[in-house]
C-alpha cells in the first residue's frame, strides 16, 4: 500500500523527469527550499524518514504549479495515475483537495486510474473529499488502427517486423493497453533482429505470455465468490443470458434474485466486467486473457 511518503517523492521524480530547459532550472532550485522527505548523511548514506515532514513535504509538492504560474505566468496539465491507491492513504484525499482547489485556472488536473469504481465512488460519493470535483471521462479500448501504427513503429525503431503476430496480437489484445503492451513486449522479444515474425515467433509469444499470466488469472478466479466465479463463466461463454434455464443447468447459477444482480454490480465496480452491447449476456470481460482462459476450461490453449 502507498504511503505519504512514497506520493511525495513520487511526484518530486515525476517534476525531475519531465521538466527541461528553464522550467527544469526553476524547479532545481526551487526542490532545495523545500522540505525534505528523507534526512540523513551526505549522498544519502543513512539516509532515514523525516516523519514531521509528511504532510508538509506533500503540500509544498502539490503546490509546484501554482509555484510555476506565478514565476512564469504558464498553465499546465497535471495527470495523477491510479489515483485510487492515492486516496486509500487516510487523510491524503483531503490534503490533495485542500491545496489544488487554490490553484484556480494556473493548472488543469487530470486523475486517472484502473479501478473503475473506485474512482466513481472517489468522485461521485459525498463521503469522498473530491466528491463532485470532476468530471468523469470513461476510457474505451485503443483502437486497432493506433495500435498497430504504435506497435509498427516501435518494432521498425527496433529493427524488426511484426509480420504475421500483428494480426493475432490485435484480435487477442481486443484494445486492451496492458495485454496490449505484454503481448507486443514479448512478440518482439521472440523476434530476432532484423526479421519478421512469423507463426513460430507468435507461438512463442504465446507460450511466455501464458506462462507469464497463469499464477495472475488463478488468483483473479480464486478472489472471486462462488456466484462471481459463475457469472463471469457464463459472460466468458458469450451465448448464455445470465437469467437463463442453460445459465442455471450448465453453471449453476441462480435464474434470478438479488445475490446475483449484487455480485454483478461487484464485478463491474471492481472493473472485471464491462457492459457491452456485442454480446447475449449484455457483458464482456475486461481481461481478454483472463477471458481465453476461462472460455478454454480454465486453462490456456495448446
Amino acid at each position: 500500500m502507498l504511503t505519504v511518503e512514497d506520493v511525495t517523492e513520487r511526484i518530486e521524480r515525476a517534476y525531475a523527469r519531465q521538466l527541461d530547459g528553464a522550467f527544469k532550472r526553476w524547479y532545481t532550485g526551487v526542490i532545495r527550499t523545500m522540505k525534505p522527505t528523507f534526512s540523513g548523511a551526505p549522498a544519502g548514506i543513512g539516509a532515514s524518514n523525516a516523519p514531521q515532514a509528511r504532510t508538509p513535504a506533500l503540500l509544498e509538492r502539490l503546490g509546484l504549479p501554482l509555484r510555476l504560474h506565478e514565476r512564469y505566468g504558464k498553465q499546465c496539465v497535471v495527470a495523477y495515475d491510479e489515483f485510487q491507491d492515492v486516496v486509500r492513504i487516510p487523510g491524503v484525499a483531503a490534503t490533495f483537495r485542500s491545496e489544488l482547489e487554490q490553484h484556480g485556472t494556473a493548472a488543469a488536473y487530470i486523475f486517472s486510474g484502473s479501478h473503475p469504481g473506485l474512482m466513481r465512488d472517489t468522485f461521485a460519493d459525498r463521503r469522498y473529499a473530491f466528491f463532485a470535483q470532476a468530471a468523469a471521462v470513461p476510457l474505451h479500448e485503443l483502437p486497432a488502427d493506433a495500435l498497430e501504427q504504435f506497435i509498427s513503429n516501435r518494432f521498425t525503431a527496433g529493427g524488426r517486423d511484426p509480420g504475421e503476430g500483428l494480426g493475432p496480437l490485435l484480435d487477442l489484445a481486443r484494445g486492451h493497453p496492458q495485454r496490449a503492451m505484454q503481448l507486443a513486449h514479448h512478440l518482439y522479444m521472440h523476434t530476432p533482429k532484423g526479421a519478421r515474425a512469423d507463426t513460430d515467433n507468435w507461438t512463442a509469444t504465446l507460450r511466455a505470455t501464458f506462462t507469464e499470466t497463469g499464477e495472475e488469472v488463478h488468483t483473479a478466479w480464486q478472489s472471486f465468490s462462488t456466484i462471481q466465479q459463475r457469472i463471469v463463466s457464463v459472460i466468458a461463454s458469450g451465448s448464455i443470458k445470465l437469467n437463463s434455464a442453460e445459465a442455471a443447468r450448465r453453471f449453476g447459477l441462480p435464474k434470478s434474485g438479488s445475490n446475483t444482480s449484487k455480485a454483478v454490480a461487484e464485478l463491474e465496480r471492481d472493473g472485471h466486467i464491462l457492459p457491452t452491447d456485442g454480446s447475449v449476456t449484455g457483458w464482456r470481460l475486461t481481461d481478454p486473457l483472463f477471458d481465453l482462459w476461462l472460455r478454454n476450461g480454465r486453462c490456456w490453449p495448446d
